[in-house]
């Protein structure tokens, strides 16, 4: 048995919405189309140094020496399909995500973190977009580097922290998008998130790391209700918001600056304005342990 450890780019394009494709024109157009389509993949990424590692239904994985290769594949990959037509009629699109980092070449495949985290942001990106971690980001030479844009902040399996993540803009108006983009950086530095209990007063900004409450000694605000779960519940900042994802036994109950409320279990909402929140128990407004929240 082969194996080896070394770093790599490791990247995966799928084809977007290809279930849709065998409904709308069948199943043997469909087919040709993706066939020529993973075709036209896989020698973008040989025609740029790299080596696909595996083609799995309508996804392919590859690998790349060169991070600046592994960008300008993608790119160009997206570039050609926006202007391509297969079997005449048939437009596809891709989603791709890219890491850098250790992997394990075993038998012909691929394991190890810079696999995990790219399936990750692949996972992450909409029909025609690129995903690149931070790493990735602080490693392109400086003409790409002038091409990216700070979207995301999100967790992954395996991994104490989040991970920051960043689009590669690769159509015409990526000058406009990225001083949009800027715009919009300035305006969420600025957000934070207010939690307040009793004389207690919490700050959260959108680099925060994950924030859990609970019951149990280890969560960041312990909150004693008689209804709350050890680890009752989680904020995270995600996609210019932050969100209170419940994981209790008994849920929990949101109130909002409008009178409105809401019962989450098992489930995320997104907070705004502000409100009160209620772990495992109905909002009282005597209650010592409900917890105010403002968005600011």
């Amino acid at each position: 048995m082969s194996q080896s450890n070394q770093n790599s780019a490791v990247a995966f394009a799928d084809i977007t919405d290809s279930t849709d494709l065998y409904e709308c024109y069948g199943d043997a157009a469909a087919q040709r189309a993706i066939t020529a389509c993973l075709k036209l993949m896989s020698d973008n990424v040989r025609s740029h140094g790299g080596h696909v590692v595996r083609t799995v239904g309508d996804e392919i994985m590859c690998q790349f020496a060169e991070l600046d290769a592994a960008v300008n594949s993608l790119v160009d990959l997206n570039k050609v399909l926006a202007s391509e037509l297969f079997n005449d009629d048939i437009r596809l699109k891709i989603k791709s995500g890219l890491h850098y980092g250790p992997v394990i070449e075993e038998q012909g495949d691929l394991y190890g973190d810079a696999v995990n985290v790219a399936a990750r942001m692949r996972s992450l990106a909409k029909a025609e977009q690129i995903l690149i971690t931070q790493g990735v980001a602080e490693r392109l030479s400086g003409d790409l580097g002038q091409h990216i844009r700070k979207i995301d902040k999100t967790s992954i399996k395996g991994k104490q922290d989040p991970i920051d993540v960043f689009e590669v803009l690769w159509e015409k108006d990526d000058i406009t998008r990225i001083m949009s983009s800027t715009i919009i950086s300035d305006m969420l530095a600025t957000l934070k998130l207010t939690l307040t209990i009793g004389d207690q007063k919490i700050e959260l900004a959108p680099d925060a790391p994950i924030f859990i409450l609970g019951r149990a000694s280890q969560c960041d605000l312990v909150i004693n209700s008689p209804g709350a779960s050890r680890i009752h519940a989680r904020i995270e900042y995600r996609r210019g918001k932050f969100m209170l994802m419940d994981q209790s036994i008994n849920g929990t109950f949101i109130r909002t600056a409008d009178g409105k409320e809401v019962f989450i279990k098992r489930e995320e909402l997104p907070l705004w304005d502000k409100g009160i929140i209620s772990l495992g128990s109905a909002i009282s407004d005597n209650s010592p342990h409900i917890l105010n929240y403002e968005c600011e």
